[in-house]
């Protein structure tokens, strides 16, 4: 009868775990992340306008018009991101002031908007975000995110408010 050698189950088995351990500690943030509010964003600043939130309210202004009317909604671009189906609707101004919206930068549940996963994970090259994802935005809370496809560059998305249900 042959005698196990424990030492080299062990010696076999250790990265294996090793790996097992990283990919539960990469990917379990991720799923744990469940945002519950709906946030406005513009995909573009400039044009002749510009959108500020006042007192839970949009506020547009036009500011290369010499009578200060507002702009037609051909000009502003304001979208809602539903976090429940992952989709993305268009706004009119009228239709975005209509909402019960927040605008501390901070959700009611404790998400932000982020351009960035400010993580580059325990190895970088094999693990996590090491590459500049020009088109990727997150909803960070703590040490969770969850990525959302904005279907545009981090760098043209511009945070308004969150939608209070």
């Amino acid at each position: 009868m042959k005698k196990i050698d424990w030492r080299l189950i062990l010696i076999i088995s250790l990265p294996i775990i090793f790996i097992i351990v990283l990919a539960l500690a990469y990917l379990l943030p991720s799923s744990l992340a469940q945002p519950q509010y709906d946030f406005l964003y513009s995909t573009t600043r400039g044009n002749g306008y510009s959108i500020d939130t006042a007192g839970n309210r949009l506020k547009i202004s036009n500011y290369y018009n010499d009578n200060n009317s507002p702009p037609t909604a051909d000009e502003v671009f304001i979208k809602r991101y539903h976090v429940v189906d992952q989709s993305i609707t268009d706004l009119t101004v009228a239709e975005a002031n209509e909402l019960q919206i927040n605008t501390d930068a901070v959700s009611p549940d404790g998400f932000t908007v982020s351009g960035s996963s400010y993580d580059y994970g325990i190895i970088p090259m094999f693990i996590g975000d090491a590459s500049d994802d020009h088109n990727s935005t997150y909803l960070v809370k703590g040490t969770t995110k969850k990525k959302v496809d904005l279907h545009v560059s981090k760098y043209n998305v511009y945070f308004l408010a969150w939608v209070i249900k």
